[in-house]
């Protein structure tokens, strides 16, 4: 075990380790210019991007890596995870 995680628990056979390199959210547009072969080197898709985005807004995701058996988040997500899993029912093993 290195010594930037923390054991928080286990999730089905995965255990789960606190992050503390790791992002909390990850952000990006909730709808995304798809490139044309026309599009390139110019201004267009970069516009309508920016439009979309004060239309649609954006996507503001926990940000949960899963390596083979281990299951990697930053703390403040490890907390949510916690209580959402008890308010379940489904609690994690120390």
């Amino acid at each position: 075990m290195n010594a930037f995680f923390k054991l928080v628990g286990t999730y089905q056979g995965f255990l789960v380790l606190e992050d503390e390199g790791l992002p909390e959210f990850i952000v990006s547009p909730a709808k995304e210019v798809e490139l044309k072969p026309w599009m390139t080197q110019r201004a267009y898709p970069n516009r309508v991007q920016k439009k979309w985005i004060r239309r649609y807004g954006l996507i503001k995701k926990r940000c949960v890596h899963v390596f083979g058996d281990n299951i990697h988040v930053h703390p403040s997500t490890a907390k949510a995870l916690l209580h959402e899993l008890n308010d379940k029912g489904v609690l994690l093993n120390d």
